[in-house]
Order: C-alpha cells, then structure tokens, then sequence
C-alpha cells in the first residue's frame, strides 16, 4: 500500500483563475492587490476593481462593451 496524494482542487483551475484575476483586475487602482482566500469549503479569488459603468452583473455571458 502506498499513499497517493490527490489535490482537493486541479491544478490548471486554480492557475486559470489566479490568471484571469491578474489579467483582468483594474490596474488603476494604485495599491490594490489580488487575494486568493482559502476555506474550508472552497477557494476564493478577489480582484481589485468593479464592472465595467455600463455592464451589470446580470449581463455577464450576454453582452459585451466596446472601448
């Protein structure tokens, strides 16, 4: 018997979503950085900064702003 250890949490998720974080945060924001809080239950990633003025969280996935 040997022990295999098995990752609660894949690899390439956590590495896309710290990605996306870093890619994506408002780099206005002097001083502001990125979290990755780890739980019990599950593992949240913070960015800095908010949606864009004219987008709303329920426009997510179904439309898109132009510069």
């Amino acid at each position: 018997m040997q022990r295999e250890n098995v990752p609660e949490y894949s690899t390439n998720v956590l590495r896309e979503g710290i990605t996306n974080t870093v890619m994506h945060r408002d780099w206005f924001l002097e001083g502001a950085n990125v979290f990755v809080n780890l739980y019990a239950v599950g593992v949240e990633v913070v960015s800095p900064g908010s949606l864009p003025q004219d987008l709303s969280l329920t426009d997510l996935g179904g439309k898109n702003v132009q510069n």
